[in-house]
């Protein structure tokens, strides 16, 4: 897999992670505009909106987390051991990190449901962005200049994580012991990866599309009739998709020189984060796209409201399938579609069949 191009883009895939930090960052920012025409933000409305979304989302990581502490009493497998019985022994340890949403800096080699970093990085931009709009809704010109200077922070920061820590920016460019071990011992994953200064990219631009969707629609701009907008829309994704190409050749046995590593991890995500957010202004702006209009099917938006449930179960889905297997499992492409497609099945399955008993009660009682 790591001699193969296109399995080689697919290891460099975590960088789109600030889409969804961006989408984050844009509702929480637009929709407080829309709360300030008619109502004043103080600090204790913005607690009250942080206390909410704890509230929100701590009871499903929680019965996530303690589905894995109990995790090793359900099956036996080779690989039980090493998967399960030790995630489970750490986050029997670490438990109150994902409670106070810091988990996403775990200590050397002790990973408890690792792929929920995102959450805490998420909380506390969203600590971060509260700040920002107690400044911003006072004065809209402090907008262009905090946020470049926020994201010229974190490009220096992640070059500079690169430069003394002697990095390659890819997760996976890593020995394959490394990742199949969890990136324990990690610098990469621990220092580049996981805290919320290197992300922050994301965020702050999905905080510049609000404000240019808004002030747009209240002046009545019509973003979509300028041509060389509607050009850079159209060819945004193919842009953000050509940095993630370029970190192939991290991946291959003759590494660039430190220089292009050091520029690449200082820009990657930050290169991502600008032409998916030109991509959702121009689709909030209602550019013309096929893609677009793919994406407005009314059918996502229950797989929608199931996304983040889903998101808590995918990888103990994933863990107890390969844990629990007594054969050698043979990898090609078609064995990694198929796992690909059961899991996906088998956890949306599970939640929606819990939706609808949950409906059901509701109806009777």
């Amino acid at each position: 897999m790591f001699d193969h191009i296109p399995t080689q883009v697919v290891f460099n895939s975590p960088i789109w992670m600030q889409v969804f930090f961006s989408i984050s960052g844009f509702l929480t920012a637009y929709f407080t505009l829309i709360y300030t025409e008619k109502s004043s933000l103080t600090f204790g409305k913005c607690l009250l909106a942080l206390i909410y979304r704890f509230i929100r989302l701590t009871p499903v990581a929680m019965a996530g987390l303690w589905f894995t502490i109990a995790f090793p009493r359900l099956g036996t497998g080779p690989q039980w051991q090493l998967l399960v019985e030790q995630e489970s022994q750490h986050c029997s340890e670490r438990w109150w990190y994902h409670l106070l949403y810091v988990q996403n800096h775990p200590l050397s080699g002790k990973y408890c449901m690792s792929h929920t970093w995102y959450l805490a990085v998420d909380i506390q931009l969203q600590i971060l962005g509260s700040l920002l709009l107690l400044i911003f809704v006072r004065w809209r010109k402090a907008v262009v200049p905090v946020i470049s200077v926020l994201v010229t922070f974190s490009i220096v920061v992640s070059g500079l994580i690169v430069y003394f820590y002697n990095l390659w920016p890819i997760i996976t460019v890593q020995s394959p012991e490394v990742v199949s071990n969890f990136f324990k011992d990690s610098n990469l994953m621990t220092k580049l990866y996981l805290p919320v200064w290197t992300n922050l990219s994301g965020y702050l631009f999905g905080f510049a599309v609000a404000f240019i969707y808004y002030n747009n629609q209240e002046k009545g701009f019509m973003l979509n009739e300028v041509k060389w907008f509607n050009l850079l829309f159209h060819t945004s994704l193919m842009l953000a998709l050509m940095v993630q190409l370029a970190g192939v050749v991290f991946l291959m046995d003759t590494k660039p020189p430190r220089w292009a590593a050091i520029v690449y991890g200082s820009l990657d995500r930050t290169l991502i984060a600008l032409f998916s957010n030109i991509f959702l202004l121009g689709c909030f702006s209602n550019c013309k796209s096929i893609f677009r209009d793919a994406l407005s099917w009314r059918g996502f938006h229950t797989l929608g409201r199931l996304s983040y449930c889903v998101f808590i179960v995918h990888f103990i889905v994933m863990r107890m399938s390969v844990a629990s297997n007594t054969q050698i499992g043979h990898i090609s492409f078609y064995s990694l579609v198929m796992c690909f497609l059961i899991t996906i099945l088998s956890r949306y399955r599970s939640w929606l069949s819990m939706t609808y008993v949950t409906q059901i009660r509701s109806l009777s009682a």
